[in-house]
């Protein structure tokens, strides 16, 4: 199945060995919807992963992320699929990006949470700077953002 050997990625990390992929290919096989499930194929997938998952930590999380978010792997998307939602969050080791659709991972929905964040940051940070003013600060508006032309 392959070497058990450690292996460092170039920024020094431990890559998983090769049977912790093997281990999370089975695991996506039997939550995953329409995931292959025969022995070549899950080791075709199991080097696929290998390519750009550099520390068990991130092989991990995609597994679970994967066996909790893609409904089905045939009409998800397959492997291009796996990538896209392993580069939401991490750079891949082949430094090959790919781009996801599974809802929760697209790109509109990583920027509308990116937003919604800065939002909850700054009503924090505003509500912060009025404590610090005090009660005898007259209240003051925000001015309106400036519109690009």
């Amino acid at each position: 199945m392959g070497s058990r050997t450690r292996r460092k990625t170039k920024g020094g990390t431990v890559k998983p060995e090769s049977t912790k992929f093997i281990e999370a290919v089975r695991a996506m096989a039997a939550l995953i919807p329409f995931f292959p499930k025969d022995e070549i194929s899950q080791r075709i997938i199991a080097t696929e992963l290998e390519k750009f998952v550099n520390t068990d930590v991130e092989l991990s999380w995609l597994t679970s992320v994967a066996c909790g978010s893609m409904r089905d792997w045939e009409k998800g998307g397959g492997l291009p699929e796996l990538r896209g939602i392993f580069c939401t969050r991490f750079k891949p080791a082949d430094g090959i990006q790919q781009y996801c659709t599974t809802p929760g991972f697209r790109a509109e929905d990583r920027e509308a949470e990116f937003f919604a964040k800065e939002r909850e940051e700054n009503e924090s940070r505003y509500q912060e700077y009025k404590r610090l003013a005090g009660p005898d600060a007259k209240q003051f508006s925000l001015p309106k953002p400036k519109l690009l032309q």
